[in-house]
């Protein structure tokens, strides 16, 4: 489970200010949802794929294990006026509301997709369409290139999960998304705080003497880039 508190919640809308990726997600599929009435947004986080979705479909059901940023989206949407956006705190697999199937289910960078497969389908009735990383070398902000040391592994990848669905022989469409969702800064010390955050002590002893190769100056602060490469992996219902 991500770990969701105040300071990971303000890290990561700085960043989604500066990335068209859950708008882009939300163009790449609006084929398959346009008809959607319900929509299911499983380990929402703080919601900004489900507010996109809510601008398309009629309703939009956001779940998350983490109490803090469920309550942060509860708040995001009085403020701006949401009235379609219903959350919960818990697991996907206990929700207990009055639907019995959504018209599409989705699951943006998350795990635990091959046993539960099956489950998923039967909560849906036209769509499962996951985001995955497209390998284990997204996402590191680019890192890796300067660090050889750098490692971090990537559960469940689109490529390793493409593999798996043809295995079983389920038919599916990919979708190639590629996007900046870099992470800014008001200084080099917040840098030193999200390294050691997100990968540890060791990793900032690797990251400190190349600061100045990494960041990208700007009026504001600092710009960490990061090329966000991603599959949008769309199951259809075979009942639908």
């Amino acid at each position: 489970m991500f770990d969701w508190n105040s300071e990971s919640i303000r890290w990561f809308e700085e960043a989604a200010e500066h990335t068209r990726f859950y708008k882009d997600i939300v163009n790449l599929t609006k084929n398959y949802i346009r008809e959607c009435d319900t929509v299911l947004d499983i380990g929402c986080g703080t919601g900004r794929l489900s507010i996109e979705l809510s601008k398309i479909v009629k309703q939009v059901y956001a779940i998350d294990i983490s109490e803090e940023v469920i309550n942060y989206l509860k708040e995001k949407c009085k403020k701006n006026n949401i009235n379609n956006l219903y959350t919960f705190i818990g697991d996907w697999r206990n929700l207990n509301i009055d639907i019995e199937k959504f018209d599409a289910i989705f699951m943006c960078y998350m795990g635990c997709i091959y046993e539960e497969l099956e489950k998923l389908m039967l909560m849906t009735k036209k769509f499962l369409i996951m985001i995955l990383p497209e390998d284990n070398k997204t996402n590191t902000f680019c890192l890796n290139n300067f660090i050889s040391e750098f490692k971090k592994e990537i559960k469940d990848t689109a490529k390793e999960y493409i593999s798996f669905l043809l295995k079983q022989k389920i038919e599916f469409i990919a979708i190639d998304h590629e996007c900046e969702f870099g992470q800014p800064f008001t200084n080099q010390q917040e840098l030193k705080k999200f390294i050691y955050y997100y990968y540890g002590g060791d990793v900032w002893k690797l990251v400190e003497n190349i600061v100045d190769k990494i960041l990208i100056k700007k009026e504001s602060g600092y710009y960490l880039p990061n090329i966000r490469k991603s599959k949008i992996i769309i199951i259809k219902n075979r009942e639908e």
